[in-house]
């Protein structure tokens, strides 16, 4: 309608944008486009765009997802006009890997995505896909993932320490994986009053943003100092310090003693997160990891934090009670004995309340899962669903890899509503209940249908002896 590659493009605004500067410019472009509604030539964009306003301001709440989407579209489109000779050489396949590149999309969606539209098209690809008529004549597909090409790397744009005076105004962090994706990290503050916008990073997002703000009431008319730490899965940590002084005036009211041990404290532990100092004894504190990330941490009846890793500097005392929850999920209790001064660590897995049993029968309607939606989905769980697979099927050394696929079943509603493994991961337990624990947390957008059908492959090799 309006000849623009994407959204962005659209209104006007640079593919980095922030969703507060999307949402100005939608909302700068619709009101224009009201007083233009009379004239032809505008008259259906108008129209359109007004009528859709609740779904592009949905969108631009997340641009950069949004401009992933469509370059997956665009790559999409460019594999298919080379599998539609029917078979795709290693140069043409290389070809289409830098114009991944080129776009933004990491390489494990890549390859995911050429796997999936050389199925659809009875391509085979040597390596990666192979074929299985069953006596039904059904199609089976094993997909291989190939290893990226170079780890992930951990990098901070801008100054590694930040000086802030009074009530300042929210603080961006600009986080880039210059590495190979996927990257999976936490984001860490070391003070209450450092308060981020997220605790976990997007695992296949190039360049993102965490939002910091100082929370003036907390922090009183004091000199605070105080740290985030993104800290990798793969040990991998980066630390922003935020030394934040009162105003002018209040400053010159002031000792400056507290300011002085604070930043003693943080000289001692500024390359290194509370969380290992934790761990090896060397600052009290108290660490909750939480499988999957919980929505709500309680300790003795106070909240204190959510997601998947936890970090409590000075926990209640003695004997307490802690509390993890999660929508969906058994709430977990567990009683603790605290001692003053003590640091210590303590892991919580959560199980899923359904059962996830479902079994598609004659009468149920089959639909499908977009093609970057299942690529997408999953991606923040994959890790852990390998983690789960590689401990309960490992073989013995010098034996046979164990071969088992994950069919996992989509409700209306985009969630998991059921899940099997067939071959060796089949009748084990402790296997489905691993990955039950990560596959409710899963969501897909909805379907039209009752439900749709994804299989995944798996391959586990023998460890070296």
């Amino acid at each position: 309608m309006v000849g623009a590659p994407h959204l962005l493009s659209y209104l006007e605004v640079a593919e980095d944008c922030t969703a507060e500067e999307a949402r100005v410019a939608l909302t700068a472009k619709r009101k224009r486009l009201q007083s233009m509604q009379s004239n032809p030539k505008f008259k259906d964009e108008a129209r359109y765009i007004i009528k859709h306003h609740h779904v592009f301001l949905e969108v631009v709440s997340r641009p950069a997802a949004h401009l992933q989407e469509m370059n997956l579209v665009v790559l999409a489109t460019a594999i298919r006009g080379v599998l539609r000779a029917g078979s795709i050489t290693r140069n043409q396949r290389d070809r289409l890997a830098l114009d991944a590149d080129g776009l933004g999309i990491p390489r494990p969606i890549f390859q995911s995505l050429l796997s999936d539209l050389a199925i659809n098209l009875g391509i085979m690809l040597d390596g990666q896909i192979t074929w299985d008529e069953t006596a039904q004549g059904a199609e089976r597909r094993e997909i291989h993932e190939e290893v990226p090409l170079e780890p992930a790397l951990l990098e901070i744009v801008g100054e590694p320490k930040r000086q802030l005076v009074g009530s300042p105004p929210p603080q961006e962090i600009v986080i880039r994986n210059v590495g190979g994706p996927p990257m999976t990290a936490s984001v860490i503050t070391t003070v209450p009053w450092l308060l981020v916008d997220t605790d976990r990073l997007h695992p296949t997002l190039m360049t993102q943003r965490v939002i910091v703000t100082v929370d003036a009431k907390q922090l009183g008319n004091q000199q605070g100092v105080g740290a985030v730490f993104v800290e990798t899965d793969a040990g991998q940590v980066a630390t922003i310090q935020y030394v934040v002084q009162p105003s002018r005036k209040v400053q010159r009211a002031m000792g400056i003693a507290g300011l002085l041990c604070a930043i003693g404290l943080v000289g001692v532990f500024g390359t290194q997160t509370y969380l290992g100092a934790v761990a090896r004894g060397a600052v009290p504190g108290l660490i909750v990891d939480v499988e999957p990330a919980a929505d709500s941490v309680r300790l003795a009846g106070q909240e204190v934090g959510s997601g998947p890793t936890i970090f409590v500097q000075r926990p209640a005392v003695g004997d307490v009670e802690l509390e993890v929850s999660r929508a969906g999920y058994q709430t977990a209790v567990t009683q603790l004995t605290i001692g003053a001064g003590q640091p210590q660590r303590l892991s919580v897995t959560l199980d899923p309340v359904e059962t996830a049993s479902f079994q598609p029968g004659p009468d149920s309607d089959r639909g499908r899962v977009k093609l970057s939606d299942a690529v997408t989905a999953l991606a923040p769980h994959r890790e852990a669903l390998n983690r789960c697979v590689s401990q309960h099927l490992r073989p013995a050394p010098g034996a046979d890899p164990s071969r088992t696929d994950l069919v996992v079943y989509v409700g209306a509603e985009g969630d998991v509503i059921g899940f099997e493994f067939e071959g060796d991961g089949a009748d084990r337990p402790a296997l489905r209940k691993c990955a039950h624990r990560h596959l409710a947390a899963a969501r897909f957008e909805k379907l039209n249908r009752d439900y749709a059908e994804l299989r995944y492959a798996y391959r586990v090799y023998a460890s070296d002896p």
